[in-house]
């Protein structure tokens, strides 16, 4: 009787030690990169990172977080610089299959936000600023300005971020 209370016993405890988690049901989803253009540039935003950890925007589960996004300028005025910046952003996802960088530009300043497929904001409006100083310069002028960014993006993909550079996102952040 002890052994079939024990073998009972044993099969309760393995049933539950494999028993998938709620975690392991959600959904992940994704976040897509805004490239948009208008007369005098170009500009790029796409996320970096989450909650500290590297990401190109997919994977990332509903609930709250902090997004960690790159932006890219490039001024028709300077055909051999493209400017660059980071920002952090709180955003609340939920369990929509992609979430949509926004961003316009409005006086003079950029606002970035992200959206839900059903254009449900889940995230504040953060303005966006470019130091003058934060500047990467090309090997040689390109006269398209999307074509600028498309360079630096393959040089030093938002996703694949140097030592050197996430060292200075991060303290740029702090």
């Amino acid at each position: 009787m002890k052994i079939i209370y024990l073998a009972f016993f044993s099969l309760l405890i393995n049933a539950c030690a494999t028993s998938p988690n709620e975690s392991d049901n959600v959904k992940a989803t994704s976040i897509n990169y805004l490239l948009t253009k208008n007369d005098t540039s170009v500009f790029y935003v796409g996320v970096v990172g989450f909650d500290g950890k590297r990401t190109d925007g997919n994977g990332i589960k509903p609930g709250p977080h902090i997004l960690y996004l790159r932006a890219l300028q490039s001024k028709d005025s300077s055909s051999d610089k493209v400017q660059e910046a980071f920002l952090p952003i709180k955003v609340k996802l939920n369990e929509s299959k992609q979430h949509l960088l926004r961003a316009s530009n409005t006086e003079n300043q950029i606002m970035v936000w992200v959206e839900d497929e059903q254009s449900n904001l889940v995230s504040q409006k953060v303005p966006l600023r470019f130091n003058k100083n934060d500047v990467i310069k090309l090997k040689a002028p390109v006269d398209d300005g999307i074509e600028r960014i498309e360079i630096v993006t393959q040089r030093t993909t938002p996703f694949q971020l140097s030592r050197k550079t996430e060292s200075n996102v991060v303290s740029k952040m702090l």
